[in-house]
């Protein structure tokens, strides 16, 4: 098969992921609580593993456009991860953990739902699994039980949330709830996938990509629908190529550099964003790499020599090391453990 041939065909594989997408799998409990904070320290936890699941999802072109202000490119490769949490983003108290985004957020990879999913070991870990992390959820972080809120839909794009998922929270909720509420967001993947296939990786779809990302939590900020406020974080996207632009055996092998690029630019404009509107940056980007398909590599600027393990269950989601790893990113931005500020 040709190059532009396979493009055509994966142009038509993501054009059909549009219909797929799929109900949230998560538990809704939406209780609000006045409990006192309980500030435990967290430390690191440790743990390999993972089972395979499920296969990479997209769905429709983001709609709305928003100006572009001027960004700079990600530097050279570096180990580790640099999330910009705002210095006045830490929440004292959570009546809830809100999940929003795509088949990320909705658990795919685990193998085990929502008990494995980031989501569900951010409400609660699960010993079990993960029993080095204890002190690394809401419920040891604020001394009660946060019930899990999950609307995520696998396949989603900032579009179809936009569209979709502040009118699910609305009607699991009965908005406005009160009790400050905990948000925690992966969305843009399924965009940048498109806007490669489009040959535009840092234009139009990412303005449109910040656009819908900016009304979302506008919708989230708001305090018709939230009186008590939230604390909002958004993981930026990861590359699952550990910088290579190609994986053996995903997207009909095709070399994909313009997808390594665009990352850097997505995540720019993620925290651009975020600095303006007060929300937390994850950068799920730099603590991913070294743990994607190429984590073998030894060649490889990200190889991790004291952890040389993949991350990922198929082409783009997290296995269970995976999710691990974002509730790991996220506690610890809410916890305040790692803050880079703008």
């Amino acid at each position: 098969m040709s190059t532009s041939m396979r493009w055509a065909a994966l142009a038509s594989l993501l054009a059909a992921a549009c219909g797929s997408a799929t109900t949230p799998g998560q538990p809704a409990d939406a209780g609000s609580s006045d409990v006192g904070a309980v500030t435990v320290d967290a430390p690191a936890a440790t743990d390999v593993g993972g089972l395979p699941e499920d296969v990479p999802a997209a769905v429709d072109v983001p709609a709305a456009v928003d100006a572009p202000p001027p960004v700079a490119d990600a530097g050279a490769p570096m180990r580790g991860h640099a999330s910009v949490i705002p210095p006045t983003l830490r929440p004292m108290d959570a009546a809830r953990l809100i999940v929003l985004g795509d088949s990320i957020s909705a658990g795919t990879g685990a193998s085990r739902r929502p008990a494995l999913t980031y989501g569900g070991l951010l409400g609660a870990n699960d010993a079990m699994r993960w029993p080095a992390a204890a002190s690394l959820d809401l419920a040891a972080r604020f001394g009660h039980a946060v019930p899990v809120v999950n609307v995520a839909v696998g396949g989603a794009t900032t579009g179809s949330m936009r569209a979709n998922q502040p009118a699910m929270l609305r009607t699991r909720l009965s908005l406005p709830v009160r009790g400050h509420s905990v948000v925690v967001i992966t969305i843009g993947g399924n965009d940048l996938q498109l806007a490669i296939v489009a040959g535009d990786p840092v234009g139009g779809t990412l303005t449109s990509a910040i656009s819908n990302i900016r009304q979302t939590v506008q919708f989230l900020q708001d305090p018709a629908n939230f009186p008590d406020g939230t604390s909002i974080y958004v993981s930026a996207v990861y590359d699952p190529s550990d910088g290579e632009g190609f994986i053996q055996g995903c997207f009909f092998n095709l070399r994909l550099p313009t997808f390594v690029t665009g990352l850097d630019t997505w995540r720019a404009r993620y925290v651009a964003l975020g600095t303006e509107m007060g929300f937390g940056v994850i950068d799920a980007l730099g603590h991913f790499h070294g743990h994607g398909h190429n984590f073998m590599h030894t060649d490889n600027p990200y190889y991790d020599r004291d952890d040389a393990t993949g991350w990922f269950s198929d082409c783009i989601h997290p296995n269970d090391r995976g999710h691990h790893e974002l509730r790991r990113l996220f506690f610890e931005a809410i916890d305040g453990a790692y803050r880079v500020t703008p």
